[in-house]
């Protein structure tokens, strides 16, 4: 069976309608650029065989994207995607599959345009793939392992070519073979059975030995209820329901003489049965209760220090009045002393105020004293700065203030000529910066009036080349007509049989009159064209010098329009620099022209030197006469302060004006007589708490003893009376001796009870001790024997893995054999010549070995240290290996009709010796083997070589080139290829 047409619609990078036909194709090569396509033909069938993509199953693009519909005809919404493989056996039988998957809708399935229900589809198409081997194909969809099928034995993709050889994971690699020879069955298949056998008899076990240790519990509770049965009646010693009655009744009798519990009636019981005992345990639980409740009256008591030798209730009345008294004594000394404290304080504060104005007295002397000091200095420095004849000269004209402010007009006047000239000189350079820019713009028009007539002239040459251009394209089209029909007619008039049918060429030897026609031809051809070529070079050579002018115009014209540019910027900056000169000038001076505000300046600046030194000493005794008023008027104020502070000091306190420790004495003396009265204070308070505290546990006895004797005078007195601790102590030890006693008591009926009514329960305690005991045994031997049965599942597992293993081994040692030889005949190692596949205790091994060596039962240890090809072979050579073991599964699977051979892109890693090698092995599985094969390459030339190699008819070779590809469409070059758009 092989493939007769595969149709594609809107499939991965597919968009539209494409349909291959490979009727009669034996081989179909497929080429491209990566990327454009080539491993879609191998996705698209995959996809319609299996309904997914094994390269992308696992992934989490797998998941998340979108990997079948043509991503554009998505974007659309409403498409129906579709791929249909039509299938022919060897009897001209056509078989469709069409697998489909629209918009919204979920995917279908039609065999022979049959729709598939979804849980048979792997079934149905398996059954399709086996035709008529005789394998069984069964109801369960999960038992067709298709993919696992037609991966390892029918299309071989890059992905898979590469994880069997270089992966280092012998336990997968030995499942993934499994899966391809249809072990699995026996193999995973039947060690799952096994293994559910051995979990179902383990949770049988399990459950059986939780029922052994509930029955064990059980048997535990039964023996001892019947040990204690037993016990009882043996110690009952016969007594009778009259004498049970008569201890009911004197336990009855006690607790009325007593009086301990009330509410507790048992004369009322005639009869011994279950309900006298549930009265007797009520009761028994009622004296308990009692009893607690003593024992809570005896531990409150304890809690409360309260005994009969620390209770007397006057002798704490008499100690609390006493401690009272005390502790008024103790709170008036601290009050007093408190007093005589706050007193001393207010005598500290008052010294600390007048310490505070004593020292800002002393400030202000220091301050008055260096206030007059600086006064004189500066007298000094005026007299001496005045006593100097160009002063005075000055100072008969006018005052020293009017001479200052003269000489600060003509500097000012100065200021505004120096900007009046800068503003002069920024005009001047104005006027010749414009002038400079009317010249170059008169050059700019000069430049683009000869360049508008040069663009005139270049449309004009380029029409001229232009019609001769189109001149000799149609000249040599003609000669090159005339030239092909020559030799056509020569070569179908020639004898020879080896003559090209559509060049002419002779691959022996080349005709001697074809050489000189040919000859003859290119000269004619070559003379009649050179004329006009010369003609054209003529016109392009004078386009290229006015080209050349042009960009040297242009080029000028921009510079010289770039000068006027950075001309005008510099106008621009000389305005507003003399916009902001202006705006500093003060009016002291107008704009007299350049060489007026020369001569002005000159004048001045003489003026100004002439007078600077007497400036600035003028200048000097101005600003020391207004120190000298500044000084004055702090002065006085100072000395205003000082007398203040001198009145606000009452007259008692003068005395400490003058001295410079009295005060701090002062107050040392005080705050140490504040220290001892507070450290007497605090002793005070301490002997102060300490009587409180007393006060308070008195207080707190005498309210103990008159409660406690008002909460108990009712239990333990008939009458109202006032008892002491010592008589409620005693009526409490009464009354917890007498109810320990009934306790006693009625604990010996409630078991003599026991006795006389268990006698009956004791005899069906026997029966069921018996029959516990054999439904124990029964339980053990259950265990024993799912035991042994657990046994033997796990010697059966251990038996199975030895033989699967050795029938794996015996099928490799036959598959060795077509591996070595393609393996030798691509490409063999320089020393290792043949490859074994081992199998071993769940994992498989591929082994490199020299000739003649053969291995021994090695270990599983001894197998990983063995000469490893996941760890020795080169990228080129694992290729290689790879191939040769998918030639072999693919030439001895079995399980399928189909004869088909697809490898994606087998050449990336191999050299060319390699390549030639391979095409002569498909050579030999296409003539020999009858087998159908699809190879993909990404090397055009690889394409051709497998084409020219194969000793195959022509027609039998389909060819898929892929050019290019885009959003659009993309374009194939093929002899099998239609395409429709959509």
């Amino acid at each position: 069976m092989i493939i007769n047409k595969l149709i594609l619609q809107d499939f991965r990078a597919f968009k539209g309608y494409h349909e291959f036909d490979f009727t009669d194709k034996k081989i179909v090569v497929i080429d491209g650029p990566n990327g454009h396509g080539k491993s879609t033909i191998f996705d698209a069938i995959n996809w319609v065989l299996l309904g997914k993509l094994n390269r992308y199953t696992g992934s989490i693009e797998h998941k998340r994207f979108n990997y079948i519909v043509n991503y554009h005809a998505k974007l659309h919404g409403l498409y129906t995607t579709f791929v249909q493989v039509i299938l022919m056996d060897d009897n001209g039988k056509s078989i469709s599959i069409k697998r489909e998957i629209k918009y919204n809708s979920p995917e279908k399935v039609y065999i022979d345009g049959e729709a598939i229900a979804y849980n048979e589809i792997s079934r149905k198409i398996a059954k399709v793939l086996v035709g008529n081997k005789n394998i069984d194909i069964a109801e369960e969809e999960n038992d067709v392992d298709l993919a696992a099928l037609v991966s390892s034995t029918q299309i071989l993709s890059q992905e898979d070519l590469d994880e069997f050889v270089r992966g280092n994971k012998p336990g997968e690699r030995y499942k993934k073979l499994e899966k391809i020879l249809g072990f699995k069955k026996y193999g995973e298949d039947f060690k799952g059975f096994l293994n559910t056998t051995k979990s179902v008899v383990n949770k049988l076990l399990q459950e059986l030995k939780e029922k052994e240790q509930k029955v064990v519990n059980k048997k535990n509770i039964i023996e001892a209820r019947y040990a204690e049965k037993k016990q009882l009646y043996e110690n009952s010693g016969g007594i009778t329901e009259d004498q049970l009655l008569e201890k009911i009744y004197d336990i009855d009798n006690k607790n009325n003489v007593i009086n301990i519990t009330k509410g507790i009636e048992l004369s009322s019981i005639k009869k011994i049965n279950d309900l006298t005992l549930e009265k007797l345990n009520n009761s028994k639980d009622s004296f308990y209760i009692m009893m607690k409740s003593v024992e809570d009256i005896r531990s409150e008591l304890k809690a409360k220090g309260l005994t009969s030798a620390t209770a007397n209730l006057n002798d704490l009345i008499l100690k609390r009045k006493l401690l009272n008294k005390k502790i008024q004594v103790h709170k008036n000394k601290i009050n007093e002393k408190e007093i005589l404290i706050n007193r001393a304080k207010e005598r500290i504060s008052k010294l600390g105020e007048i310490e505070i104005k004593r020292n800002r007295i002393n400030q202000n002397n220091l301050e008055i004293d260096k206030l007059e000091k600086e006064l004189r200095e500066l007298v000094t420095s005026i007299e001496y700065l005045s006593n100097n004849s160009d002063v005075e000269a000055v100072q008969e004209k006018e005052t020293f203030e009017e001479f200052q402010k003269k000489y600060i007009n003509r500097k000012n006047q100065l200021d505004d000529l120096n900007i009046w000239l800068k503003i002069n000189k920024n005009d001047q350079t104005i006027l010749n910066l414009q002038s400079n820019m009317n010249e170059i713009d008169k050059l700019v028009e000069q430049d683009i009036r000869v360049l508008e007539t040069i663009l005139h002239e270049k449309i004009n040459y380029e029409k001229k080349i232009d019609e001769i251009s189109r001149t000799i394209e149609y000249e040599e089209d003609s000669q090159l007509n005339q030239f092909i029909y020559d030799i056509q007619n020569h070569i179908l008039n020639s004898d020879h049989s080896s003559d090209c049918p559509v060049c002419g060429t002779d691959f022996t030897n080349l005709n001697k009159s074809l050489k000189e026609q040919v000859k003859e031809k290119l000269n004619k051809s070559k003379k009649e064209l050179d004329e006009l070529q010369q003609s054209k070079l003529q016109l392009v050579n004078s386009f290229n010098e006015l080209e050349s002018k042009s960009i040297s115009l242009t080029n000028n014209i921009k510079k010289n329009e770039e000068k006027i540019q950075s001309i005008k910027q510099q106008i621009g900056q000389l305005n507003t620099k003399n916009i902001n000169f202006k705006s500093e000038i003060r009016e002291y001076h107008t704009n007299d022209g350049f060489n007026n505000n020369q001569r002005n300046i000159e004048i001045i600046s003489s003026f100004l030197k002439d007078y600077e030194n007497i400036f600035t000493n003028i200048s000097i005794i101005i600003n020391k006469k207004n120190q000298i008023n500044i000084l004055e008027q702090r002065l006085t104020h100072k000395k205003n302060e000082r007398k203040n502070n001198f009145n606000s000091i009452p007259s008692r306190y003068s005395i400490y004006i003058e001295s410079i420790t009295g005060i701090s004495n002062k107050i040392q003396m005080f705050n140490n007589y504040i220290d001892l009265i507070v450290e007497e204070n605090k002793n005070t308070k301490k002997d102060l708490d300490n009587l409180i505290l007393e006060y308070d546990n008195c207080k707190r006895k005498e309210a103990d003893i008159v409660g406690l004797s008002q909460k108990y005078q009712n239990e333990f007195c008939d009458s109202y009376c006032i008892l002491d601790i010592g008589t409620i102590l005693t009526s409490i030890e009464d009354r917890y001796t007498g109810i320990k006693i009934l306790i006693q008591d009625i604990e010996k009926v409630i078991y003599a009870i026991y006795s006389y009514l268990n006698e009956s329960e004791f005899t069906k305690l026997i029966s069921e001790k018996e029959k516990i005991t054999f439904e124990l045994d029964e339980l053990n031997k259950s265990i024993e024997k799912n035991s042994m049965i657990l046994e033997q599942v796990e010697e059966f597992l251990k038996g199975h893995k030895s033989v699967q293993t050795s029938l794996l081994n015996q099928y490799l040692e036959e598959q060795s054999k077509n591996i070595n030889f393609y393996f030798k005949q691509i490409s063999p190692h320089a020393f290792y010549k043949n490859v074994k596949l081992v199998a071993a205790k769940g994992e498989l091994y591929i082994l490199l070995m020299e000739d003649g060596y053969e291995i021994p039962n090695f270990e599983i240890e001894d197998l990983r240290n063995e000469v490893n090809a996941s760890l020795t072979f080169s990228a080129a050579q694992s290729t290689i290996l790879a191939l040769s073991i998918f030639l072999s599964l693919n030439l001895s699977h079995n399980w399928s009709d189909l004869e088909i051979l697809g490898i994606d892109d087998p050449f990336q890693n191999l050299d060319d010796v390699n390549i030639y090698s391979f095409v002569d092995v498909i050579s030999t599985l296409i003539n020999q083997k009858r087998k159908q094969v699809f190879l993909s390459t990404h090397n055009n030339d690889f394409s051709k070589l497998i084409s020219s190699k194969l000793d195959i008819n022509e027609h039998e070779i389909g060819n898929i080139s892929f050019l290019s590809y885009s959003k659009d469409k993309m374009l194939i070059s093929s002899n099998v290829h239609f395409y429709e758009e959509k």
